[in-house]
């Protein structure tokens, strides 16, 4: 079988995950979070949780808008279905 490594750059919420095993074109994946030798340690919450008190979604640990993650993991999948073509 075919296996597929999404590295991302920052800690994401558990639903981003679920989407990519749910919507990637393998049925083998691994998800690395925190990846890219980026300088930064931030939350990617989802949408839904900007709009809650939760600190992983506050500015000073989530300095994204609203909206990132979902871009994000869009493009993820994008091309890991351009890389299974």
């Amino acid at each position: 079988g075919e296996l597929l490594i999404y590295s991302l750059p920052f800690e994401m919420y558990a639903e981003y995950g679920l989407r990519i095993r749910e919507e990637s074109p393998s049925k083998l994946n691994i998800l690395t979070e925190k990846s890219n030798d980026l300088d930064i340690s931030c939350y990617m919450p989802t949408d839904e949780a900007y709009d809650t008190d939760i600190y992983e979604a506050f500015i000073l640990s989530a300095p994204f808008e609203k909206g990132s993650g979902t871009i994000l993991i869009d493009k993820a999948i994008e091309l890991a279905n351009k890389v299974m073509e």
